[in-house]
């Protein structure tokens, strides 16, 4: 089944696959003719969540932090904490949350939550 992610147009199984997209063309790293060492490889075949529903709240949260406007922020963060909210443990949606709170630092908007959320991110993760 596929679904839109970000104006991508992805397979919900293959969606970390995805490496990046030149021109329209979505390379996957299947396709890619490189040598990884073992230590690579299994970096790159680790998820950043088992939850598909949260990872693509994270990429929505990315695309309107990208924006960098006060309504996309805004609503940025609402992605990030539903994120959050769907896996408490998933280290890059604390991260895009602390991102869009220093963001809004210019707009004069800030709050002691950036150094609570890179601290909480540090230690969080896939459980191995």
């Amino acid at each position: 089944m596929s679904s839109l992610v970000c104006g991508l147009d992805v397979h919900k199984d293959s969606i970390y696959a995805t490496v990046m997209n030149y021109g329209g063309e979505i390379v996957v790293a299947g396709e890619l003719k490189v040598q990884l060492l073992e230590s690579e490889k299994r970096t790159l075949e680790k998820k950043p969540t088992g939850d598909i529903t949260a990872y693509t709240f994270y990429l929505k949260g990315r695309y309107l932090w990208n924006e960098r406007s006060k309504e996309s922020l805004e609503k940025a963060i609402k992605y990030f904490e539903e994120a959050i909210r769907m896996d408490s443990r998933f280290a890059l949606a604390y991260s895009g949350l602390a991102d869009t709170y220093l963001v809004q630092a210019n707009y004069g908007k800030t709050s002691l939550k950036i150094i609570l959320f890179y601290v909480n991110g540090v230690e969080l993760g896939p459980e191995e």
